[in-house]
């Protein structure tokens, strides 16, 4: 099954097909909450809104920025980022498959692990997915426990705001990728598209 196909059936599937497992409800996170949050944990100066100093130490925010600053300040109120977290949840969309790639300066990489650890923001609404690489692709899974109960065989994760974690046993990846990550993603309904989503890492 290719990965457009296998896409296509999480979503298709949980929204309710005959036979199939029943609808899977999206994370249950307080967008309003969330965004207070972000801004207590980010806000620097106490002014109630995150420039790009304070967003930018998230990750998460950070990938999200451009899309979520509305009216293209620069700076992303409380309004904005509860409107972004809303926009996601609106969908209806539980859980999907989310294939994905890691490349190291040009080349495939085998035997990476990625791991998505959720904005703490999100309160723990939001559920951690990892995947490792074969021939430099793989695909996103969460933990069994997290699993929603009528899925429990495939691999899944949930839409959200994410930061990314890439590690390899043998071969060293900068510590911008890693333990110091500059590296977000926001998972919906859409994004990434079927193809996945792609980092292209350097060792530069």
């Amino acid at each position: 099954m290719n990965r457009l196909l296998q896409t296509g059936f999480a979503l298709i599937c949980f929204a309710g097909c005959s036979g199939r497992p029943s609808a899977i409800s999206p994370p249950k996170v307080n967008a309003t909450a969330a965004a207070a949050a972000a801004i207590e944990q980010y806000d620097r100066n106490g002014d109630g809104q995150l420039a790009k100093d304070e967003w930018s130490m998230s990750p998460a925010l950070s990938a999200v920025a451009n899309q979520y600053d509305k009216n293209g300040d620069g700076i992303l109120s409380p309004g904005e980022i509860a409107e972004g977290i809303a926009r996601w949840q609106a969908t209806g969309v539980g859980a999907r498959m989310v294939p994905f790639e890691v490349r190291l300066n040009g080349q495939p990489l085998a035997g990476a692990t990625v791991r998505l650890v959720p904005a703490p923001f999100l309160g723990g609404a939001v559920k951690e997915a990892s995947g490792e690489t074969s021939q430099g692709g793989g695909q996103f899974d969460m933990k069994p426990e997290d699993k929603p109960s009528n899925a429990p065989n495939m691999r899944l994760m949930q839409p959200g705001l994410y930061q990314v974690e890439i590690t390899h046993p043998k071969t060293k990846i900068p510590a911008k990728y890693n333990t110091a990550t500059t590296l977000g993603i926001e998972v919906t309904s859409s994004n990434p598209d079927s193809k996945g989503a792609v980092w292209l890492l350097s060792t530069k």
